[in-house]
């Protein structure tokens, strides 16, 4: 016997046509417990780190039909998938409040990266459901190139991967592409980055020490992600100078009444 609802049942068997036996009768409790949790999310991915999303757990019986008569409370945790390991956590532990079986919650997660969520009953650890793979991506790139540099010499350029709160996202891994917006002259005048692409990230960060720039004038360098081209960043504007500047004089003429050696 099952029932969707807890209670106490009767259940009565008895012969027909009659033959004069006497009825049996048992009463059935069915107690309010669920099997476990379907953790869903309904916002496609990818999902903006930082940035609020809901999260659906139903209680579920053995046949996977909803339970609603699961009352309990249940905590989540994360597992990282890629990468296999981090420090971040979901803003919200544990959810109660369950109406017919059903609760939502807004929750967050902070940093980059592909995790699962699992939901587990605080009072019966068995009682446990865990999410699809949910893919997180940084809001933004922030990139900072410096003010004034030299030609063709080496510079630094750094690039952090912000979630939505403006803070690192410390599982991004990148790469990036570099990419020239010209200012000063505005004309492409075939300038020239070197490397073109940053594959280097440590705690959400990326740093280049021996980038060059071949072209006297003003630039912005963006940074975009390699696989999401709406993810990307702009430097300030950078000025590039000549290393020095050389002014040839020719020999004068013979006899020249102005030339003094």
């Amino acid at each position: 016997y099952k029932d969707d609802n807890p209670g106490t049942y009767p259940l009565t068997a008895y012969e027909y046509p009659s033959m004069g036996w006497d009825d049996a009768r048992q009463s059935i409790t069915v107690l309010p417990v669920s099997a476990g949790f379907l953790v869903t999310f309904d916002e496609a991915q990818p999902i903006i780190a930082g940035a609020s999303f809901t999260l659906t757990l139903t209680a579920v019986n053995d046949d996977g039909a909803v339970a609603p008569s699961y009352s309990g409370t249940a905590s989540l945790t994360i597992s990282y998938i890629d990468p296999a390991s981090g420090t971040q956590t979901l803003s919200v532990a544990t959810v109660s409040g369950f109406v017919d079986g059903i609760a939502q919650v807004q929750v967050s997660y902070p940093d980059a990266g592909t995790i699962t969520i699992t939901a587990t009953d605080v009072s019966d650890p068995t009682l446990d459901g865990t999410s699809a793979n949910i893919l997180f991506i940084p809001a933004s790139l922030s990139v900072t190139a410096g003010v004034q540099h030299t030609v063709d010499q080496p510079f630094s350029l750094t690039v952090q991967a912000l979630n939505s709160l403006g803070i690192v996202t410390p599982n991004y891994a990148g790469p990036v592409n570099l990419i020239i917006i010209t200012v000063d002259p505005s004309a492409d005048q075939g300038g020239r980055l070197d490397p073109l692409t940053m594959t280097s990230f440590s705690n959400g960060q990326g740093v280049l020490t021996d980038l060059t720039y071949n072209k006297w004038r003003t630039i912005q360098i963006q940074a975009q992600d390699g696989s999401d081209p709406s993810l990307h960043g702009i430097s300030e504007e950078a000025r590039f100078y000549a290393h020095s500047v050389e002014m040839p004089i020719s020999e004068p003429p013979e006899a020249s009444p102005y030339f003094y050696e």
